[in-house]
């Protein structure tokens, strides 16, 4: 037996979340965070018109956010075998419904979508603003009540625009915000840190080891990562859905989510998919008196478009784009950047 001790860290020090308080992550660098899981419309139901919807409403919701705010969907696609209820009011078909699909292996979708607020001192933050060289410890925005108030009025707005799309009585996505409990887990039922760390949805999620001696590996489980943030690695034409050849004929085009390949027609059995938007303003040029009255318009009209208009979503049913983007910040991966709350 090999006497070599192997070099290791606890989880707390290691973790970007300092702690969970009032229903909302908060990390070590102040930034706090709502999280919400959706729920999406299934596959193969949308039309091209839908997914047209669904990318507007989108891209209205993200407007409604403020300055230095990072939305993180994510989405899990793990094989699952159908679990029926056999209650006792069933009748003769419903019963029969449910023995003929018993334990047959489906795909299984779950999607979460963070809003983070982030302090306007991030982007100023270098390797010589530590702790002793910042003038205060918190960011001073980060400790205005007004400012935190308004960033939850605004993710209120946020969520209730993606909810507002498509017919009133039955809209397309489905949000429910998570609790405390909910992300940090009980005694009885494990959070959503704790499944993310384990890789395992289910309720009694056991924590394992995460191993980085040999690329990735949590638990007995290895992990590949890929992510596109370049330009050159993205498609020349992004639309909102594309024509899904194995159910499209000479006559008809069949529409499937952009995406959809890394997503629900991906080859791995359980996976995330990370995808993070910013906005963040542009820095205004002071204009010159020169220049002609339009030009001096354009100066002062105030263009809060997000530095990455990319937002390549891998849900089973869509995708959330809005043009090829200037940069692009997408990562298909197992674990990634979270944690588990002390």
């Amino acid at each position: 037996m090999s006497s070599k001790i192997l070099p290791s860290a606890s989880l707390e020090s290691k973790q970007p979340i300092y702690k969970i308080e009032k229903d909302c992550l908060i990390s070590k660098n102040a930034d706090v965070t709502v999280a919400f899981r959706l729920e999406l419309p299934e596959i193969f139901t949308l039309s091209r018109e839908d997914y047209a919807q669904l990318q507007q409403g989108f891209v209205k919701a993200v407007r409604l956010l403020p300055d230095h705010c990072a939305v993180h969907k994510q989405d899990w696609f793990v094989e699952d075998k159908y679990a029926p209820g056999f209650e006792a009011d069933r009748t003769l078909l419903s019963s029969a419904y449910e023995r003929h699909f018993f334990e047959r292996p489906f795909l299984n979708h779950f999607c979460y979508l963070f809003v983070t607020k982030m302090s306007s001192e991030r982007p100023n933050w270098g390797s010589t603003s530590g702790l002793l060289a910042r003038r205060n410890i918190v960011p001073k925005d980060m400790l205005d009540k007004k400012v935190m108030e308004a960033f939850f009025d605004n993710v209120g707005q946020f969520v209730r625009t993606l909810e507002s799309v498509g017919p009133t009585n039955a809209p397309y996505i489905k949000s429910h915000r998570l609790t405390s409990d909910e992300l940090a887990g009980t005694a009885e039922k494990a959070g959503l840190l704790e499944k993310y760390f384990a890789l395992n949805l289910s309720d009694q999620a056991q924590q394992v080891d995460l191993d980085l001696t040999s690329g990735l590996k949590v638990g007995q489980q290895f992990c590949n990562m890929f992510s596109v943030a370049n330009l050159d690695d993205l498609p020349l034409g992004v639309e909102s859905d594309i024509r899904y050849e194995p159910l499209s004929t000479e006559y008809t085009d069949f529409p499937i989510s952009f995406a959809a390949p890394w997503g629900c027609c991906w080859a791995p059995a359980t996976f995330s998919t990370n995808t993070c938007f910013w906005t963040t303003p542009r820095k205004r040029s002071k204009p010159s008196s020169r220049r002609r009255t339009g030009s001096i318009r354009s100066h002062f009209t105030r263009a809060r478009t997000p530095s990455t208009t990319s937002f390549i979503s891998s849900t089973s049913t869509r995708r959330w784009p809005t043009s090829a983007a200037q940069r692009g910040c997408t990562s298909t991966c197992s674990p990634g950047r979270k944690a588990r709350a002390s």
